[in-house]
């Protein structure tokens, strides 16, 4: 198994297979003890936090060049921290399946003749949605490993959709957060 990085930031799997690719792509191929750890460091690489630190630390929001060269100077978390590698690696076999399902989903309705543009497009917007949550549950699993104050996180985020970037909605999350906590800490009226 191998992770290609793309040189715009895209960063995949590859099972034994093929890959074949429209972009420059390397293959980082994993170290005999990250056996068994592929779908959690790919997690871990599309991370709002890597691509932050990606862009504040490297220049770049893409890690593609700076996974060219050893040593990386690139954030990884130790081997052993198996809980948290578990947990990305549950949202990643989510992603993948979400993935398998919607283009299932789209050679189906295909193959029916039902495949418009406004159908395909309804579909992949579903199907973001989707995909969106389980990112967002990936960067909550990163920051909270990370220990990080809900400022930060929020730097972080700000920070991502500055550089045009999705942030899975973990702005919005932070704001909802910050909303119910001060309710809690200072009641409703006529409650």
């Amino acid at each position: 198994d191998a992770l290609p990085i793309y040189f715009g930031g895209g960063i995949g799997l590859v099972e034994p297979g093929h890959i074949i690719s429209e972009t420059p792509a390397a293959l980082l191929q994993l170290e005999k003890e990250w056996e068994g750890q592929e779908y959690a460091l790919l997690s871990w690489l599309k991370s709002s936090f890597l691509v932050w630190y990606c862009a504040a630390f490297l220049g770049n929001v893409s890690p593609f060049i700076e996974l060219q060269f050893r040593p990386f100077r690139i954030p990884i978390p130790r081997i052993d921290q198996n809980q948290m590698f578990d947990r990305l690696k549950e949202h990643t076999q989510s992603v993948v399946s979400a993935e398998m399902d919607f283009m299932a989903d789209l050679n189906r309705l295909k193959k029916k003749g039902t495949l418009d543009a406004e159908c395909q497009e309804k579909a992949r917007r579903r199907h973001n949605l989707q995909c969106d949550k389980i990112m967002l549950n990936i960067d909550k699993e990163v920051f909270d490993f990370l220990k990080m104050e809900v400022s930060d996180t929020r730097f972080i985020a700000k920070t991502i959709r500055d550089v045009e970037m999705s942030d899975f909605g973990l702005l919005q999350e932070l704001s909802k957060r910050q909303s119910n906590d001060m309710v809690d800490r200072v009641g409703v009226c006529g409650g």
